[in-house]
């Protein structure tokens, strides 16, 4: 059958057709074949001859195609759902950003390197995204630049011709940036160099696994096993951890683990629990623990730049010679603390609460400590100059040796002597 005209409406290909008459009881109706008419979700089209025609973003959801020819047609970005393939010509077509699943039958022919699988069309620049892939045979099929974000697999069979790039087949699954890994188990996988970026572990099994130089930026490995994991050369910024079990048996330079996270520079630990920790030769550049539980905890020399640590709890805490330079502990706790020669140079201190804290020899320039609380906390030879003060409580705070100029604000108090003259706090024993 061929089309007897074609129209473009809205950018869309239209095909137009002659009507079929049809006579019943002194009425006249038209009809149109079927292989004459646009094809729709939930149509049947069977044995059309349409090869060469162009559906760009179809929808063909339940759609039956039975031994309909549509090689070299163009389906690009169209929607297979429960699509009815059954002796479907495919030979040439164009399948790039196709969506698929519940796919019936099998085609008769294919393009090269697309296969179905277990309901879905795999192929080059297939759409996968978020699909349950677990248990398909990519076997042949070439999966080079197809949208794998979000896909759950595991108990895959064969191997892939072409995978996208940092992506590889590791113990039955497909292992990618934000694939899906709940509880999967590649315990001795090698996964080195894969790009797991945002990618799920949590509770994943990665006992003597080989994560050399995979960049895990912003995953999750909540509850997952790491003993005798290599993390050699990893990324791990970004990454959010958590009841992990076991130690592994490298990490990069300045991580660790401790109490069940991954500590180091840019780690999530967002209402952490913990207390009672040492952080000595780690770094928590650019961590964040908001809302955090570190009491008791042991910061001496650590670096802590830029680190979050809005409401967490630091009561208690060792903080000797840290660096919390443009940190921000915005209403977080930090009673009865040592920061003796910090530096929180630029640290966001809003509504801090400092009581009964030492702080002396410690820098503050630039530092905004509008409505912070110094309540009965050392700061001898501390330097406060440029920093925001207004509504800082410093009534009881030893301020003996102090430098303080260039400062904005009124303070909520000062001790007995003190005052703000030209934006310099002033006293007995001032500097």
């Amino acid at each position: 059958m061929r089309f007897s005209r074609f129209a473009t409406v809205a950018g869309a290909i239209l095909l137009a057709f002659p009507p079929v008459a049809a006579q019943a009881k002194g009425t006249t109706t038209t009809t149109t074949p079927p292989c004459q008419s646009l094809p729709k979700a939930g149509g049947a089209y069977l044995h059309c001859s349409w090869g060469g025609l162009s559906l760009p973003g179809f929808n063909f959801t339940s759609t039956n195609f039975t031994g309909t020819d549509l090689s070299n047609a163009n389906l690009a970005s169209s929607v297979m759902i429960g699509t009815n393939l059954t002796g479907v010509n495919l030979t040439g077509a164009k399948l790039d950003g196709v969506i698929s699943r519940g796919i019936v039958g099998t085609p008769s022919s294919l393009p090269s390197g697309w296969k179905v699988s277990r309901g879905f069309l795999l192929g080059p620049k297939a759409n996968l995204t978020g699909d349950d892939l677990r248990g398909i045979d990519v076997t042949g099929a070439s999966l080079r630049s197809a949208n794998l974000s979000g896909v759950i697999t595991g108990g895959i069979v064969g191997t892939s011709v072409a995978l996208p790039t940092g992506w590889i087949l590791a113990a039955g699954y497909l292992v990618g940036p934000e694939s899906i890994l709940v509880g999967a188990d590649l315990s001795s996988a090698d996964l080195t160099n894969a790009s797991l970026h945002a990618a799920n572990l949590s509770r994943a099994d990665l006992t003597s696994a080989n994560l050399t130089r995979v960049n895990l930026r912003d995953s999750t490995l909540t509850g997952a096993t790491i003993a005798s994991a290599t993390f050699t050369g990893a990324s791990l910024a970004g990454v959010t951890s958590g009841s992990m079990v076991g130690t592994p048996s490298a990490l990069p330079n300045l991580w660790g683990v401790q109490r069940g996270y991954l500590i180091g520079p840019g780690a999530v630990l967002r209402h952490a629990q913990l207390s009672y920790s040492s952080f000595i030769g780690f770094s928590l550049q650019g961590a964040n623990l908001t809302g955090a539980n570190l009491n008791y905890s042991n910061f001496n020399g650590v670096n802590l730049t830029s680190a979050n640590f809005n409401g967490a709890n630091l009561s208690h805490t060792s903080l000797v010679g840290a660096d919390l330079s443009q940190a921000s502990l915005y209403k977080a706790t930090a009673q009865s603390s040592n920061a003796t020669q910090a530096n929180f140079s630029g640290a966001n201190l809003t509504e801090f609460d400092f009581s009964k804290s030492v702080a002396s020899n410690s820098v503050f320039i630039h530092a905004n400590l509008t409505k912070a609380i110094f309540s009965g906390a050392n700061l001898t030879n501390a330097n406060l100059s440029n920093t925001a003060l207004r509504g800082v409580v410093l009534g009881t705070a030893v301020l003996k040796g102090l430098l303080a100029t260039g400062t904005s604000g009124t303070p909520a108090s000062l001790p007995a002597k003190w005052v703000v003259r030209g934006g310099a706090i002033k006293g007995p024993g001032s500097r």
